[in-house]
């Protein structure tokens, strides 16, 4: 038992001494979250505006139809 320690009545061995908190670990989940939470919001934003930019097209389009092609 030379290997293990003994803690709040649990043995723990040496390979559970490598799972400590990492704050470096929090960091880069806090940042994806930030990340994921960014693309969320930003396809909400772009969305309308490719519909709108849809229309646009489409009514310049329909307009040199009628115009004649100029």
């Amino acid at each position: 038992m030379a290997d293990q320690q003994r803690h709040d009545g649990l043995v723990h061995t040496t390979a559970d001494a490598d799972e400590h908190y990492n704050p470096l670990a929090l960091v880069g989940v806090v940042v994806l979250a930030l990340v994921l939470f960014a693309a969320l919001f930003l396809s909400f934003l772009v969305a309308p505006l490719a519909v709108l930019v849809l229309f646009y097209v489409g009514f310049a389009v329909a307009g040199r139809g009628r115009r004649g092609g100029g």
